[in-house]
């Protein structure tokens, strides 16, 4: 399979609206089609039969290539394709990762990014700690929400760690707990509202021992989330 077959049917389901709800709504330096998710979704099960007959490396290669084609919806196609293919995904190394982050300028693409591929991958030890430091002191503001939707990942679709949600999670939002630029705080409680239903005793502490310093928008949304399960009551 060629990358542009795949950039071929993404374009074909684009629409100018959605181009411009794209701009507004995470811009970013890539090219927009303007494919919605479930569009992006559908046009995936449309080739995933052709993709399940490529070998691992013949997957990396051509995974690459849309990422380096600098297209907003070839990137995600990636990640979804890595989220369907878990057994692809589980495969990859940390160099190998790192060559399908792409263009990480926009919350759409560190999130998905983070939840699906580097997340799973520090909780599987196939990612060096010492890189998710990096990501955590990073003078950009997308590394550093990279490293909390890769907590995000850690917790996601598991009932059982090597190392528990907590002792992950809350170092993270530990280092990042008074950095109040919006992409932050509001990956932080996003963070804690999913640590919630595994260790629900440590996020209140965490609020209460960090209140002074934490985005007041984190512990409303936490806050509720402890007392309702909802985020916004």
């Amino acid at each position: 399979m060629q990358v542009t077959t795949i950039l071929e049917e993404l374009k074909s389901l684009g629409t100018e609206d959605r181009i411009l709800f794209s701009h507004r709504n995470f811009p970013s330096s890539m090219e927009f089609y303007g494919v919605t998710m479930p569009d992006l979704r559908l046009a995936y099960k449309a080739l995933r039969n052709e993709l399940k007959l490529l070998s691992e490396n013949q997957k990396l290669a051509l995974a690459q290539e849309l990422v380096a084609s600098k297209n907003f919806e070839g990137q995600i196609f990636v990640y979804v394709w890595l989220d369907s293919d878990k057994k692809w995904n589980k495969s990859l190394k940390e160099e190998e990762i790192i060559s399908l982050s792409g263009c990480q300028d926009n919350w759409v693409s560190v999130d998905y990014f983070g939840s699906i591929v580097t997340g799973p991958a520090l909780r599987e030890e196939r990612i060096e700690i010492s890189t998710l430091g990096s990501w955590i002191n990073h003078e950009n503001v997308w590394y550093r929400r990279l490293a909390l939707t890769s907590a995000i990942g850690y917790m996601r679709g598991i009932k059982y760690f090597k190392i528990s949600p907590s002792e992950f999670v809350l170092p993270i939002c530990k280092t990042l707990v008074d950095d109040h630029h919006k992409m932050i705080y509001q990956a932080v409680s996003w963070v804690l509202r999913s640590l919630v239903k595994f260790d629900r005793n440590e996020v209140d502490y965490f609020l209460e021992a960090n209140s002074n310093k934490l985005h007041p928008r984190i512990i409303r949304e936490v806050n509720t989330k402890l007392e309702t399960g909802l985020k916004n009551g």
